[in-house]
């Protein structure tokens, strides 16, 4: 009628996988309550005949004596890899041996529902119970799926906790940091995971001083691609000094460096690189440090690092920044920086220059040459950039109480706003440029919309710019007039930046000639190499194939090895306009789809224009104002949004979106 626990294996089909997960928590040598199985037949014979009800329980009583028992379901349906059914059933604790006949019963009567009357598809256990001191639930993996490991407890039994009657506490923590539970070390769950080999759903509870594991179960949310970037993680980021890592807008421009485009980063940023000239021409001190990395291929910033580069007696701390007591010398070059760069003003010429690098056609008679014109013509392309960014924060910062879209009045016509506008300058046909990147890899179809006149006004924005006084449009107008235009101007230098990469790129593959069987190897070269003549194309491939195990990888905007809670912010609208359709991400979406199709990404890297033909809008958890995919986008009119919260579990459902206030609802289609 019943199976001991003893005699429970995996390959009993009649017995659930919660059975079976607890079988194997006991065969793993962690703590589990004594317990008996009760299979789908004796089940089915129980809920039909009353005699077999009482022979069943009968024979638990005699065979499994206990002061009190938890009597739970164990459909075969129930704790599966692709759905936990959690919550659904029922569980029954503190059962009197002479009550055993009516929990039995409540269980079964309650598992109806969720099996549609399926009998056939439910197993039981019967388990001692004692009284918890303390009952918890801990997620080994976050279910959102980020990687920390987050447990929720509270003094009492479990099922007010798993029920929601309570408000337990919660801790979280990454694996590499200690955490301690009511007076046991949290990593035993962690052996939990590894001993299934995927992030689990345990429950747990103290009884008598000790901990015991009651079930667990599979985390549904988290996909085996996913758990295998968490577990790199785990394995990579160092444990001992706290790192903070971001994604930042230079990952936009270089998500995935090969060597050549993070050598080429390191020397944009390195002593008497283009920055440091640059930043050095208004008079600001740039203090190159090496804060560009890449983990599992992906660009990251060291957030502290990126921060001394300008403020160096500031640090970061995870939440925000601070002065750093121990840099106390620092404080006059920072206080300095923070000055003048907050008083900037851009150069009359930068315009000019930026027209005339645009236009030059003159081709380079070699590597170094193109090289030294690329870093030249950088100055000009960070210098464009840095007043861009300059004018956006101002306008936000003046728009802050305007309760209009901040993307709709970046994306209207900045003539609008101010009659006297003068077009932007003209530039030679981008019609040979390849890529879109600061990546020389990047071979992609070349894409812009910088040539499409600006977007009328919206009835929204032109009602609010009538309503304004003469002296508020006055007050408005100019900071309107900069921001606007400086993000077309800003997408030029992008441009310029692609067009002497280009250059690079044919130099490169012109100075290794017919030596390589596949000239693209020599994008996994470093540029000191390449300067050096110091050509190996069994050490490119050798580097090439490192990274292209991690080509699947799609990994956190920020990553840390000290958990810090995340501000749950607002979704923003980068770009707007209205859309509906299927939300897809790069490896799902398919040109011959007939359904509408809104494209979700991690970041924004320009690379994704190639979808602005096929997809009616964007969804991205990581982005600004600035990135030049949202720049593009609102001169194409194709709306973007940057998603508060995790939305890459909706992949594949129907999806709404608004552009214009950054809302993302689920409609039905």
């Amino acid at each position: 009628m019943f199976i001991e626990s003893l005699n429970a294996t995996d390959e009993s089909g009649d017995l659930g996988s919660k059975t079976k997960n607890l079988k194997r928590l006991a065969d793993f040598g962690f703590p589990v309550p004594p317990f008996v199985a009760v299979p789908v037949d004796a089940v089915v014979s129980a809920a039909n005949d009353a005699v077999e009800l009482k022979k069943l329980c009968d024979g638990i009583r005699e065979r499994f004596p206990k002061v009190s028992y938890a009597v739970r379901s164990s459909a075969l349906s129930e704790d599966q890899t692709n759905a936990s059914m959690a919550g659904q059933f029922h569980t029954e604790t503190n059962v009197l041996p002479n009550g055993l006949e009516s929990a039995v019963t409540r269980v079964i009567e309650q598992s109806r529902g969720p099996l549609n009357g399926d009998l056939s598809m439910l197993s039981i256990i019967v388990q001692e119970y004692a009284e918890a001191e303390f009952s918890g639930v801990c997620f080994t993996r976050n279910p959102n799926g980020s990687r920390e490991m987050v447990l929720e407890y509270h003094k009492g039994k479990g099922e007010d906790l798993v029920s929601g009657k309570i408000v337990p506490k919660r801790v979280s923590a990454y694996w590499n940091e200690p955490l301690g539970v009511c007076g046991f070390d949290a990593k035993i769950f962690q052996s939990v995971e590894t001993r299934f080999g995927f992030p689990q759903d345990i429950e747990w509870c103290v009884k008598n001083g000790k901990l015991i594991f009651l079930q667990t179960r599979p985390i549904t949310t988290v996909s085996g691609q996913k758990y295998r970037e968490m577990r790199y993680l785990d394995e990579t980021l160092p444990s001992e000094s706290a790192i903070f890592l971001e994604k930042t807008e230079i990952s936009e421009v270089a998500p995935r460096p090969t060597p050549f485009a993070l050598s080429l980063l390191g020397r944009i940023y390195g002593k008497d690189g283009p920055v440091v000239k640059t930043y050095a021409k208004y008079r600001v001190s740039f203090f190159p440090q090496v804060f560009l990395g890449t983990v599992g291929n992906e660009l990251y910033a060291d957030c502290d690092l990126e921060l001394k580069t300008l403020l160096p007696a500031m640090k970061f701390s995870g939440t925000g920044h601070s002065f750093d007591l121990s840099a106390i010398r620092s404080a006059f070059p920072t206080l300095a920086n923070m000055y003048r760069i907050s008083n900037l003003r851009p150069d009359p010429e930068l315009l000019s220059r930026l027209e005339t690098s645009l236009n030059a056609s003159d081709k380079s008679p070699g590597f170094a040459e193109a090289l030294a014109r690329f870093l030249a013509d950088y100055e000009t392309v960070f210098e464009t950039n840095l007043f861009a960014a300059k004018y956006l924060k101002n306008l936000e910062f003046l728009l802050k109480n305007e309760k209009i879209p901040f993307s709709e009045v970046l994306g209207t016509d900045p003539s609008f706003f101010t009659p006297s506008f003068v077009p932007a300058f003209s530039y030679r046909t981008e019609e040979w440029l390849v890529g879109n990147t600061l990546e020389i890899a990047d071979e992609s179809d070349f894409y812009t919309d910088s040539h499409r006149p600006g977007v009328p006004a919206s009835d929204k924005i032109a009602k609010w710019w009538d309503s304004m006084t003469e002296w508020r449009r006055g007050l408005y107008s100019m900071p309107l007039f900069l921001a606007i235009t400086h993000q077309k101007y800003r997408e030029y230098a992008r441009i310029l930046m692609v067009k002497n990469l280009g250059e690079l790129r044919s130099q490169l593959i012109g100075a290794v000639g017919t030596g390589f069987l596949d000239p693209r190897n020599s994008y996994f070269h470093t540029v000191r190499e390449i300067l050096n003549g110091s050509f190996d194309e069994a050490l490119c491939r050798s580097r090439r194939e490192e990274y292209d195990k991690f080509a699947d990888f799609h990994l956190p905007p920020k990553l840390s090895n000290r958990f810090v809670p995340e501000k749950v912010g607002k979704s923003s609208g980068l770009s707007p306009g209205k859309a509906e359709g299927y939300l897809v991400t790069e490896s799902t979406f398919r040109t011959d789809d007939p359904r509408p199709q809104i494209l979700y990404s991690e970041s924004l890297s320009p690379n994704l224009t190639k979808y602005f033909p096929s997809v009616l809008g964007i969804v991205s958890s990581h982005g600004g104002f600035l990135s030049h995919l949202s720049i593009i986008a609102r001169e194409r009119g194709l709306p973007v949004v940057v998603s508060a919260l995790p939305v890459v579990s909706h992949v594949g459902k129907f999806v709404a979106i608004d552009g214009s206030t950054g809302n993302i609802t689920f409609p039905q289609p």
